[in-house]
C-alpha cells in the first residue's frame, strides 16, 4: 500500500469516527447488540470498561497514529490517534466471544461517540488441538452469537505467515470484518470496523 493511499485511508477512518458509524460485537448473552438487519443501538461502555489511553501508547512515524502495547497479550499494534484504547484485564476464556464490553478484549473506540470499535483478544489453545481444528471450532462458535458470522463467510488466508481465516459480515446496518488465526499454541482474533482492522493488522507485531 502506497503512503498516499495509507494516509487517505487513515483520514477516512477519522471521518468515519466523526460521523459516528456504529459497529460492535456481542456474546450470546449480550442483549445490547441487534442481530443482522436490526440497527445496532449506541451503548456507552460500562465504567469498568470505559476506554482510556494506554500508558504504553506512543506516537508512531505514521501521522495521526499511535502505538498500543497490550500488557496482557504481549503484542503491539498501531491505531488511529482519534481512537482510545482500553486494555484487557482478564484472560480470554474458552467458549467466550470477542465483544465491546468483555474484560478479556483489548478495545479500541473512536473518541467521538465511542461507537466505532475494534477488538483484539488471544487465548491459550487446549493441548493437542491442531490449528485447523481450532479455527473450525471458532467458526462454529460465532455462528451462534447475535452478530453472527455464517460458516460460508470464512475464507482461508494468513496473518503474519500464520494460518488464518477471514470473514466479512454485518452487525446491524454496519459492515464488519473478522480475522482468526493461530500463532504457536495461541489463538488470536481481531474484529471490527473493516477499514480500521485492515490498517491495524499492517502494524501488528508479537513482542
Amino acid at each position: 500500500m502506497s503512503s498516499t493511499l495509507r494516509l487517505g485511508l487513515a483520514a477516512a477512518v477519522v471521518v468515519a469516527a466523526a460521523l459516528g458509524s456504529v459497529y460492535f460485537l456481542g456474546s450470546r448473552s449480550n442483549s445490547s447488540v441487534g442481530g443482522p438487519g436490526t440497527p445496532a443501538p449506541t451503548v456507552a461502555p460500562s465504567p469498568s470498561a470505559a476506554p482510556s489511553e494506554s500508558p504504553a501508547a506512543v506516537q508512531t512515524t505514521r501521522p495521526n497514529w499511535t502505538t498500543f502495547t497490550s500488557p496482557l497479550y504481549g503484542y503491539t499494534v498501531d491505531h488511529p490517534t482519534a481512537f482510545q484504547a482500553a486494555a484487557a484485564t482478564e484472560e480470554w476464556p474458552l467458549g467466550e466471544i470477542v465483544g465491546k464490553e468483555e474484560p478479556w478484549v483489548d478495545k479500541f473506540f473512536a473518541a467521538v461517540g465511542q461507537t466505532t470499535f475494534v477488538g483484539i483478544a488471544s487465548q491459550q489453545l487446549p493441548a493437542g488441538l491442531a490449528a485447523e481444528a481450532a479455527l473450525t471450532a471458532y467458526q462454529e462458535q460465532v455462528t451462534e452469537r447475535l452478530c453472527a458470522v455464517p460458516l460460508d463467510a470464512w475464507t482461508d488466508t494468513t496473518v503474519l505467515d500464520a494460518p488464518a481465516s477471514r470473514a466479512e459480515f454485518s452487525c446491524g446496518d454496519s459492515p464488519a470484518v473478522e480475522y482468526a488465526w493461530i500463532n504457536g499454541d495461541r489463538g488470536w482474533v481481531i474484529s471490527g470496523n473493516p477499514d480500521v482492522v485492515e490498517l491495524m493488522l499492517e502494524s501488528f507485531e508479537y513482542e
